[in-house]
C-alpha cells in the first residue's frame, strides 16, 4: 500500500505536468506522444520503488501502525537514520509534488483566461461565455488539486506531528483515519477525473453502450436456443 500510495502521488504530478505541457505550452504538445507516456508511468513507478525499497534494507522499516490494520514506515523512531528517511519521504513524496501540482494548475488556469479574453476580443463572444470558461477550468483545475490536498495533508500532518512531536500524544482515530482516508486516493482520483473530463464521460458512456449491445445480442441469442430446446421438449412428450 504504501508504494501504490506514492506511485499515485507520482502519477498525478506527471497528469497535472502533462496538462500543463498540452495547454500552456501547446508548442510541445506534440512531443508528449503514447511511448513519453508509457515512459512516464514507468517512471512512476521507479520513482516510487526509489522510496519503498530502502527500509527493507535498513534506512528505516517497515511496520504496524498503533491501529494494527495495515503496515507503514516507522515515524516513531528517533533513530536519526529512520529520521532523516522520514524527512526525505516528506520532502521529495509530498511538498515538492504540491509545488509542482500547484504551479502547473495556476500556469493552466492563467492561460485559459488569457485565451478566453483575446477569443473574446477577436470574435466578440459574450462575456457570460468567457466567465464559463474560466469558471468550468477554475473547477476542474480546483477539484483534481483539493483532492490531492485533502487526501495527503492529513496524513502529512500526522507524519510530522510524529516525527517532531510526541507520538503518544495523537490520538488514534487521528493517527489511523488520515492514513486510510490517504490509501482511497488510488480509488478516488478516477472518480475526480470522470466528474470533472466530458471526455471521460463520453468515453465511460461509449463503453457502457456497447456493453449494453452486447448484453442484448447475447440474450437474444440465448433465447432462440431455449425456446428451440422446450419446443423439443414438448414434442417428445406428445
Amino acid at each position: 500500500m504504501f508504494f501504490t500510495g506514492l506511485n499515485s502521488i507520482a502519477i498525478m504530478t506527471v497528469v497535472a505536468m502533462d496538462r500543463f505541457f498540452v495547454i500552456a505550452k501547446p508548442t510541445l504538445a506534440p512531443h508528449i506522444t503514447k511511448g513519453v507516456i508509457y515512459v512516464s508511468i514507468a517512471g512512476c513507478s521507479v520513482y516510487s520503488l526509489l522510496f519503498t525499497v530502502p527500509p527493507l534494507f535498513g534506512w528505516n522499516e517497515y511496520t504496524l501502525d498503533r491501529s494494527f490494520i495495515s503496515c507503514s514506515i516507522n515515524f516513531e523512531s528517533r533513530n536519526p537514520l529512520f529520521y532523516s528517511y522520514t524527512i526525505v519521504i516528506l520532502i521529495f513524496c509530498y511538498f515538492i509534488p504540491i509545488i509542482i501540482n500547484v504551479c502547473c494548475y495556476y500556469y493552466i488556469y492563467m492561460t485559459i483566461r488569457i485565451v478566453a479574453r483575446r477569443s473574446h476580443a477577436v470574435s466578440n463572444q459574450s462575456d457570460d461565455q468567457n466567465k464559463k470558461i474560466e469558471q468550468k477550468m477554475l473547477q476542474v483545475s480546483l477539484a483534481v488539486f483539493s483532492s490531492f490536498v485533502v487526501v495527503w495533508t492529513p496524513y502529512a500532518v500526522v507524519c510530522m506531528w510524529t516525527v517532531f512531536g510526541d507520538p503518544l500524544s495523537i490520538p488514534l482515530i487521528v493517527s489511523t483515519t488520515p492514513s486510510v482516508w490517504a490509501k482511497s486516493m488510488v480509488v478516488i482520483y478516477p472518480f475526480v477525473f470522470v466528474l470533472n473530463n466530458k471526455h471521460f464521460r463520453d468515453v465511460i458512456a461509449e463503453k457502457a453502450a456497447i456493453t449494453s449491445v452486447f448484453n442484448v445480442i447475447k440474450v437474444k441469442r440465448i433465447n432462440p436456443i431455449r425456446t428451440t430446446n422446450n419446443t423439443m421438449e414438448l414434442t417428445s412428450e406428445l
